[in-house]
């Protein structure tokens, strides 16, 4: 915020969490007409992939939003690998790059972290 008030651009930063990708709406950002959106999007695309309906729909908000920019963060990894040793890299390198951007950015208290890491752990690994 600091870099746009410098700049004596408006700006304002907001939060959207839901239980449910498919709860997710265009009303839930409270957009004004005339507001400029840029989307940040971190580490959740790929978690979609393995819920084709949800990754869908989030699309759909997305563009109906109208964002000027969209920013998206995902980790190179492949969790899908035949052999165990492979995948268990994989997802360590994985996780590990995820928990590391959680610890640098949101204090332990914050409840967004705590929402993070309670949906990152909660999803069981595929066999």
């Amino acid at each position: 915020m600091s870099f746009a008030c410098s700049k004596g651009l408006p700006f304002s930063f907001k939060i959207v969490m839901v239980s449910d990708m498919l709860d997710l709406e265009e009303d839930i950002f409270e957009l004004d007409v005339e507001e400029k959106v840029a989307l940040y999007a971190h580490y959740i695309l790929k978690s979609m992939i393995a819920t084709p309906n949800w990754l869908d729909h989030s699309i759909r908000v997305f563009r109906n939003i109208n964002s000027c920019v969209m920013v998206m963060i995902e980790t190179e990894a492949n969790h899908n690998s035949p052999i165990f040793a492979n995948n268990f890299i994989e997802a360590l390198f994985f996780y590990g790059a995820y928990f590391d951007c959680l610890e640098d950015y949101m204090r332990h208290d914050d409840q967004h972290r705590m929402n993070t890491e309670s949906i990152s752990l909660e999803r069981k690994p595929r066999t």
